[in-house]
């Protein structure tokens, strides 16, 4: 989980700043989501569900940390595309 955390921080431009420590210790909401998708990939990286798709393994992963509060997710209906409108432009 501390290589995931590590992984998902943005760089800190001046270190020297009197705050650049707290910044460290704290995810901002971008670096959160990011946290997030890599602990979801590394928590299925040795399982039988290896192959399901990132936002199936995002929704596994938000399911378990909200029932520790008692909550619950509202589903969403998830579409991958495989093929784009503007592939044939590239």
């Amino acid at each position: 989980m501390q290589q995931c955390y590590v992984e998902s921080k943005m760089t800190i431009v001046n270190e020297q700043e009197k705050d650049a420590l707290s910044k460290y210790r704290k995810l901002v909401y971008v670096e959160f989501l990011e946290f997030i998708a890599r602990f979801s990939m590394k928590y299925f990286e040795q399982s039988e569900m290896v192959e399901l798709e990132l936002c199936e393994k995002i929704e596994y992963v938000l399911d378990a940390m909200f029932d520790v509060y008692g909550l619950k997710r509202e589903r969403q209906v998830t579409t991958i595309e495989e093929f784009s409108a503007s592939d044939d432009d590239y």
